[in-house]
């Protein structure tokens, strides 16, 4: 339950740490499907846009190559959120070079890696902020800035698999390919 419980709200954190906040909860896992499951849910968040940082009032964090590279990093952004409602920068955060697993061999966040449940130990590598300049920058993706990102209310429609879980694919969304891709503020 604990695991389901995080697994949730460390979905909901990945998603507002990639700039998209949601309103609505997590799908359910395949084993507490049903029937009744609708065939799709649509999540309400808020999007922002940044120029990268090479281009006049450009983000320092957007298109910066971290110094370990380009990757997945893991640990930058705190597992509590702030007062606010808002991801928390720690500046911890490391490389992550083999991925953490259950003991069915499935992929799982590496904060909820317990050995005694049979999961496989993932690797990370030195310290990094993974291209994060700081706390004052990384605020900024998710609080309006006047000159520094714009932002509006996006809805996505996810569907429902046959897994019992919900997808938006943006290769399949009719507005997405009206514009050439996921591209939802221009």
């Amino acid at each position: 339950m604990y695991r389901k419980f995080m697994t949730k709200k460390t979905s909901l954190t990945l998603a507002c740490a990639t700039g998209l906040a949601f309103t609505a909860g997590a799908a359910p896992s395949a084993s507490e499907t049903s029937e009744d499951e609708p065939e799709s849910v649509v999540l309400t968040g808020i999007i922002r846009d940044f120029n990268e940082k090479s281009e006049e009032n450009g983000h320092p964090d957007f298109e910066n190559r971290p110094e370990s590279g380009f990757g997945h990093y893991v640990g930058n952004v705190g597992l509590q959120l702030n007062a606010e409602g808002k991801p928390v920068f720690t500046g911890n955060g490391r490389k992550l070079k083999r991925d953490y697993k259950d003991a069915s061999g499935n992929q799982i966040c590496w904060a909820l890696y317990d050995p005694d449940l049979g999961d496989s130990e993932g690797r990370l590598a030195v310290y990094d902020q993974g291209g994060i300049n700081s706390s004052a920058t990384f605020e900024s993706w998710f609080n309006d800035v006047l000159g520094v990102n714009m932002s509006r209310t996006l809805d996505l429609e996810l569907e429902r698999q046959s897994d019992g879980s919900y997808v938006f694919d943006s290769n399949e969304a009719q507005w997405c390919k009206d514009v050439g891709g996921f591209f939802p503020i221009e």
